[in-house]
């Protein structure tokens, strides 16, 4: 059984079997638990972070801490971007240890699983293709 509970005004929360499935809050909706979706997924204006980051994929640019303006989709996409700025990294692991420098612009692309998997302070590089540039460190 599906059961609702709220009011007007208040929020509203959706329960199946007396577990909590579904809330709406004031900035949206909050799945309570995992969600399947079958068919395309559209957001304008809220897919970053307050510093312009885009971030997709369990771990990705998980250790980030002042970078900005990047996009990570990917499992450990950019784990380690922790100041980089203007990297893209798509892909499972693509660059993993990509650390970047206080006000660096470090402009990173790499693109497939791996890509500039090992780069830590290299700039301007762009990767494509599985483990493409995987051992570059700094170049």
């Amino acid at each position: 059984m599906i059961a609702a509970r709220g009011g007007s005004g208040e929020k509203v929360e959706l329960y199946q079997g007396g577990n909590k499935k579904l809330e709406t809050a004031a900035g949206g909706v909050c799945v309570c638990g995992g969600a399947t979706i079958a068919g395309s997924i559209s957001a304008q204006g809220y897919c970053s972070t307050l510093s312009g980051n885009t971030i997709i994929g369990t771990d990705a640019l998980s250790q980030d801490l002042s970078g900005s303006c990047n996009v990570a989709i990917g499992y450990n996409a950019a784990v380690r971007g922790v100041s980089a700025v203007n990297t893209v990294a798509i892909g499972a692991c693509a660059l993993y240890n990509s650390y970047g420098g206080e006000g660096f612009n470090s402009a990173q692309t790499a693109i497939g699983a791996c890509a500039l998997l090992k780069n830590t302070t290299g700039r301007l590089n762009t990767a494509v293709g599985w483990i493409a540039m995987c051992d570059n460190t700094t170049g």
